[in-house]
């Protein structure tokens, strides 16, 4: 089964390499995206923030990237556990990265389309939104 995964989205800190104690360079990169969430008439303005690892080779290039700069990441997506310094169980979902690519901007999203009307012999019949994300399955 393919797991790959594709973000867009900006750094929202200095990316810090390290080496693991079997000398593999490892890199942590925070990726904040904007998402677009309809509500009511409009839509509401939210940031996720994904978790992205980045191996050997990648790590290294990537150490050269600063906060604020947009970039593009594919690879997949892992989960893994662990116990905290507190004792408890904690799980984590990270985005394995295997391409980085900065970007000179990120894509600006599409304006909302205008509802177009479908219509049987010239006669409106309903209101068809431009586009599908508001239907809830």
């Amino acid at each position: 089964m393919n797991n790959t995964i594709t973000v867009t989205g900006r750094l929202g800190a200095d990316p810090q390499l390290r080496q693991t104690k079997l000398g593999k360079s490892v890199c942590n990169i925070g990726l904040a995206v904007n998402e677009r969430i309809p509500r009511g008439a409009g839509f509401v303005e939210r940031t996720a923030w994904h978790r992205i690892v980045c191996w050997q080779k990648l790590a290294e290039n990537a150490q050269s990237l600063r906060k604020g700069q947009p970039i593009r990441v594919t690879g997949f997506q892992k989960s893994r556990s662990f116990t905290g310094r507190d004792g408890l169980a904690r799980t984590v979902v990270e985005i394995i990265a295997e391409k980085v690519e900065l970007l000179d901007a990120l894509p600006q999203p599409a304006p909302a389309a205008p509802a177009r009307t479908q219509s049987s012999g010239g006669v409106p019949r309903a209101q068809i939104p431009a586009d599908d994300s508001d239907i809830p399955f």
